[in-house]
């Protein structure tokens, strides 16, 4: 709803939006990991270990490591194109979704955010999915999803129940006339 408003209230275009958001994140995360590289994990349980922490190459367990990160990407060309096909799928996502929140509004934004996720567990029930990636039906889940897309459609109103009352005790006040 902030996103709305601003972009409203300023007229900007949401090539601008999404440039602010990406350089803010640029600093938000160097600095995280600028502070996790100095955080060790040797003193935490082997779970938290293998589950948070990885081993760079002087065999020191840390949170994080973005210099040794950015050592293996350039070590593997396939990583290196892959991250520009992601960086390209975010941008369009991003995009779109900024773009829909400036022209339609917050609610279809949010509408349709949580209609993707429908959409994509619809598509790995497909059985032309692979076997390993593909899903199995599930009631509560599809209980769960349309749960959401219901109260959402009820919180921002697009069942109006009251209005629809109203115009059939108008239509009945006049076939009384």
């Amino acid at each position: 709803c902030l996103e709305e408003h601003y972009m409203k209230k300023y007229q900007f275009h949401p090539f601008i939006y999404i440039g602010l958001e990406g350089v803010f994140g640029l600093i938000f995360n160097s600095i995280l990991c600028i502070i996790f590289y100095f955080i060790e994990c040797e003193n935490f349980p082997d779970l938290i270990i293998e589950n948070m922490c990885t081993k760079d190459e002087d065999d020191i367990w840390r949170l994080e490591n973005a210099i040794f990160a950015i050592k293996q990407i350039f070590d593997n060309y396939i990583i290196i194109i892959l991250i520009f096909f992601i960086f390209l799928s975010l941008v369009a996502y991003n995009l779109l979704g900024i773009s829909i929140n400036k022209f339609g509004g917050a609610m279809a934004r949010s509408l349709i955010e949580n209609f993707r996720t429908f959409i994509v567990w619809i598509f790995f029930l497909f059985p032309w999915v692979n076997d390993e990636l593909r899903e199995d039906f599930n009631y509560l889940r599809l209980i769960g999803l349309i749960f959401i897309l219901v109260s959402l459609l009820l919180y921002f109103e697009l069942f109006k129940f009251e209005e629809r009352r109203m115009i059939k005790r108008k239509i009945k006040a006049l076939n009384k006339i």
